[in-house]
């Protein structure tokens, strides 16, 4: 199936895709650039990440090749768990702009249509209320600190090294939620963050900001920066403060050392080398601030498609634990009920196997007026239950603004 690239719409304004695509499409958006999907799937797989191999690679792109040399692009979205199905497509029309404010559009139409024909933004809506109905807690703040006291007595009798146990929030809104206002909000209250909105079902999306890289995967490269460890910033004008904290904290730099070591070694078999940073660094956000480590491969010459790199990946430390196995039989046994796609990955994969996917938190899933918010915190033997439900209160608050302006 042959593709066409256009150089069009370079006068349309982001926030004019971005709405677009959160409301109907498909959205990934970095601070280098914005990838927006529209229209129908081109091709479209779903399948668990378990099951992913070459043979998947080439049935998804086989013949979807641009005009100018331009590799298709599929957006991808996986749940936590690797056995249940994640959801790869290639979608009918794809916006791509770069920093510059180059903007491409591919799609099977030899001359570009119409901006209306296939992406229309939907209108700012009233904000939403501030109040909620049926809003509950799964488990309750107090079986939470319980889930993690369980998790520490495991940890020092030497079962583990790291757990990370999660929490929700649902409730209903008293208006219907615009998936369009939330990616504006988070766009405005988290400038650091990627943003992405991908759709679930036919009536349901997920819509978030993740601080988080997973996995880039370039044609000689392959780059992580984990997230572990974490301080709330209690104080805007005092972050030095907090930051300073959490650097010097050993139970946090615990943390984080399992992750930056578990993503170093699960990198070997894809690289000729692999480095890490020897001293985490801080990823600043507006209420949270993390542990934050670059690693930095050579990507080999025999190394697989960028998401079969992914998968071997995911999940790390920082969203399950150590050991792997282990610590997520640990989390089916805890937590009360599946985590769905939080925590899974969210990113794209291109025609020549080269890709980004980060990790699917900080994000609002909502159907109608109904929405659910996931948080969580990784559980080391110095983890205090009171502080480690404090801080996925603190989380889930943070994500919880993008609800309201």
């Amino acid at each position: 199936m042959k593709l066409y690239a256009h150089d069009a719409y370079q006068d349309v304004p982001s926030s004019y895709f971005r709405r677009a695509a959160a409301a109907t499409g498909w959205l990934v958006e970095t601070s280098d650039q914005l990838l927006c999907g529209f229209g129908l799937p081109l091709r479209q797989l779903q399948i668990p990440l378990n099951d992913w191999k070459p043979t998947s690679f080439t049935e998804l792109f086989s013949d979807l090749v641009a005009d100018d040399g331009q590799p298709a692009i599929a957006f991808t979205i996986s749940p936590f768990s690797s056995a249940s199905t994640s959801i790869i497509c290639v979608p009918e029309y794809t916006i791509i702009r770069s920093r510059n404010g180059k903007t491409q559009l591919l799609s099977t139409r030899s001359v570009a249509p119409r901006l209306e024909e296939f992406c229309v933004p939907p209108r700012p809506t009233l904000p939403t209320p501030v109040g909620t109905i049926d809003f509950h807690d799964t488990p309750s703040p107090e079986h939470y600190s319980a889930m993690v006291a369980s998790a520490v007595r495991a940890i020092k009798a030497g079962e583990l090294y790291k757990v990370v146990l999660a929490r929700k929030i649902q409730g209903r809104a008293r208006a219907p939620i615009s998936t369009a206002d939330i990616v504006e909000r988070f766009h405005e209250k988290e400038p650091g963050a990627t943003l992405y909105s991908f759709p679930i079902s036919s009536t349901s999306r997920i819509t978030g900001a993740s601080p988080e890289l997973l996995v880039e995967v370039s044609p000689t490269q392959i780059a992580c920066r984990p997230l572990a460890g974490t301080v709330v910033l209690r104080h805007e004008n005092d972050e030095e403060h907090y930051t300073d904290w959490l650097l010097a904290s050993a139970k946090n730099q615990l943390e984080h050392k399992f992750v930056v070591d578990d993503i170093v070694e699960r990198l070997k078999p894809f690289t000729d080398s692999v480095f890490a940073d020897q001293t985490p660094k801080i990823m600043q956000l507006r209420l949270i601030a993390h542990l934050s480590t670059d690693i930095l491969g050579h990507r080999s010459s025999s190394a697989s498609d960028g998401l079969a790199i992914m998968a071997a990946l995911h999940p790390t430390p920082a969203v399950g634990g150590s050991p792997r196995d282990t610590a997520l039989s640990f989390i089916e046994r805890l937590e009360l009920g599946a985590r769905g796609f939080y925590a899974g990955s969210v990113g794209y994969l291109d025609g020549d196997g080269n890709g980004q996917w980060w990790v699917t938190i900080r994000g609002i899933l909502s159907e109608g007026n109904e929405f659910e918010i996931w948080a969580g915190a990784g559980i080391v033997a110095e983890s205090d239950p009171v502080a480690e439900r404090e801080e996925t209160s603190s989380k889930l608050r943070s994500v919880a603004a993008g609800l309201v302006d």
